[in-house]
This record gives structure tokens, C-alpha cells and sequence, in this order.
């Protein structure tokens, strides 16, 4: 009860219809309803491709907006969805899978 715990506005971060080649911004915002504050050890992914920029701590209460961008150039024409796996230091929600799904021409 007294840890920290994830709480994410969106899941799915959906991108329409892209060219192949063209890279995504893909944008998620959580907010940390524990009262720890909430860490991302490991961020994986199952798409190369797949940046991202260190998640900061947020506080308890604290709202965090972080980033992830997939190039399209190593995925495969059509329906596309990448998983994106966050494990946190939270003991209710220690796995959070992040989506980013689209088609690609």
C-alpha cells in the first residue's frame, strides 16, 4: 500500500498510417499514485528500432512525461504493434506493458 504505483493515462499510443522509414514519436504520461517514489529499473522492447531517453523518478503525486521513438525502417509493411515493457520498482505493479500501434505503408 505504501509503495509506489504506476498510473498511466494511455497504454496504446496510436500513430495512424505512416510511411515505412518514417520514425515515431510515440508520448506517455503516468502518474504516481503510491506514496514511494516510483522508479523504471529496465525499459525493453520487442521492435530495433526503439529509442528512449532515461525515465526521471517521480515523486509521489508527481505526473512524468517520457518519450519513445521507433524508427518504422526495420519493420514490416502493415498492421504494426510494438510492446513496450517497463519494469518498475512498484510491488502491485512491477510490469507495465506499453503499446505502440499503427499501419505502415
Amino acid at each position: 500500500r505504501n509503495g509506489p504505483r504506476p498510473a498511466f493515462k494511455e497504454s496504446t499510443y496510436s500513430f495512424g498510417k505512416v510511411k515505412k522509414g518514417q520514425k515515431i514519436n510515440a508520448e506517455y504520461t503516468f502518474k504516481n499514485d503510491g506514496k514511494m517514489p516510483l522508479k523504471i529499473y529496465k525499459v525493453d522492447t520487442d521492435a530495433e528500432g526503439c529509442t528512449y531517453a532515461d525515465i526521471p523518478v517521480a515523486a509521489p503525486g508527481e505526473s512524468v512525461t517520457f518519450n519513445i521513438t521507433l524508427d518504422t525502417s526495420g519493420l514490416s509493411k502493415g498492421e504494426s504493434l510494438t510492446i513496450v515493457t517497463l519494469t518498475t520498482n512498484s510491488p502491485l505493479r512491477p510490469i507495465v506493458n506499453l503499446f505502440i500501434a499503427g499501419f505502415i505503408e
